[in-house]
């Protein structure tokens, strides 16, 4: 599925909070023509600037909190004037018991350890998140009040490598993306229930090969030496900003983001 495929998709509002200098609204995202349904939540301040930050976390949208308030790198956000959006990913938040986090994917009932039981038939968990993201950028670009930046960020082990695919299928619809890899490749992933799994994915330059079929304008990426970043840039057109070190703090990605005028 590329974003173009993404669907038509509405918003079904349950909650609406006023947190003072914005409003916290949490409900579900409907993917009409796919038949899913994603739990979201949008922390919209009252100041907005017309920029939407979709922000991915191995915790779902309740990573945008710490004791009931928005964590810094959120907040800093918040206080530009950006709407920040959380998603429960498949099996992630509201979609497990307890809201933990799935360590093994779902299988297809046969004795047999053979990939093609269960993914020859059905989608690998990976690809579907990667699908949900899809559908939230549509519908922040197609609501009745569409975004005039759209930015995303992912910066756990978990959710970086899935932003990493979603920006390679999901065209123009991304201006500003901030990404921390870990380093992860697709090529050592050694178990077939593993929730990272994807078949195919180590074929064609594995993670940095999604990299760079990227067309979103400036790509904010950690976790990557800069052999690999300034491949991805020569390739994908984008401009690419390294984060100093071996990974990137959420605050740093913030700061990036809030430092590109509209």
């Amino acid at each position: 599925r590329t974003y173009g495929q993404a669907g038509e998709v509405t918003w079904n509002q349950r909650t609406k909070e006023d947190r003072g200098a914005w409003w916290e609204m949490g409900g579900r995202l409907r993917n009409a023509t796919h038949g899913e349904e994603i739990p979201a939540v949008f922390l919209y301040p009252k100041n907005w600037n017309g920029r939407s930050v979709v922000w991915l976390s191995d915790a779902g949208k309740s990573g945008l909190f710490a004791n009931g308030q928005p964590i810094p790198a959120v907040r800093r956000l918040l206080d530009g004037g950006a709407t920040v959006c959380g998603l429960d990913l498949l099996y992630q938040g509201e979609f497990v018991p307890g809201g933990q986090p799935v360590t093994r994917t779902r299988r297809v009932k046969n004795p047999r350890e053979a990939a093609a039981y269960t993914f020859g038939y059905n989608r690998a968990l990976f690809a579907q998140r990667v699908h949900d993201v899809l559908t939230a950028l549509r519908f922040i670009r197609t609501h009745e009040r569409p975004s005039r930046q759209v930015a995303a960020v992912a910066l756990d082990p978990v959710t970086g490598p899935i932003l990493a695919a979603a920006l390679a299928v999901s065209g123009d619809a991304v201006d500003l993306a901030a990404c921390d890899t870990h380093g992860f490749r697709f090529g050592a992933v050694a178990d077939l229930w593993d929730v990272s799994f994807l078949p195919g994915g180590a074929k064609y330059g594995d993670l940095s090969g999604f990299l760079a079929l990227t067309r979103t304008p400036q790509v904010w990426i950690a976790g990557e030496p800069s052999t690999v970043t300034d491949s991805i840039a020569a390739l994908s057109g984008a401009r690419v900003n390294r984060a100093s070190g071996t990974s990137g703090s959420d605050l740093a990605a913030a700061d990036w983001l809030a430092g590109i005028a509209l």
